[in-house]
C-alpha cells in the first residue's frame, strides 16, 4: 500500500498509472512521489497515466516524452 510505505527493493522502472496521481489528495501525492523516488535507482523511470500530473516541483524529475507520462529521476 503506497499510501504508507514503498515496496521493498530498488527499481529501475515504476508504473503508477491511474491511482496515486488521480485519486489521492495533493499532500498524499507528494508523499507517494517521495516514496517512489526513494525506491528508484539513479536515473530510474516513473510512468504515470496520460491524464495525470506530478504534484509540486519538478526539480527531481525530467520528462522523457512530450505527453509527460514518462519521467526520469535526476537527483
Amino acid at each position: 500500500d503506497v499510501r504508507h510505505e514503498a515496496p521493498p527493493g530498488r527499481f529501475d522502472l515504476v508504473l503508477c498509472r491511474n491511482l496515486a496521481f488521480t485519486y489521492f489528495a495533493p499532500a498524499l501525492q507528494k508523499a507517494v512521489l517521495e516514496r517512489i523516488a526513494a525506491s528508484l535507482e539513479p536515473h530510474g523511470v516513473l510512468v504515470i497515466g496520460s491524464h495525470e500530473h506530478l504534484p509540486g516541483t519538478m526539480a527531481r524529475w525530467r520528462p522523457l516524452d512530450d505527453h509527460r507520462t514518462l519521467f526520469v529521476l535526476v537527483s
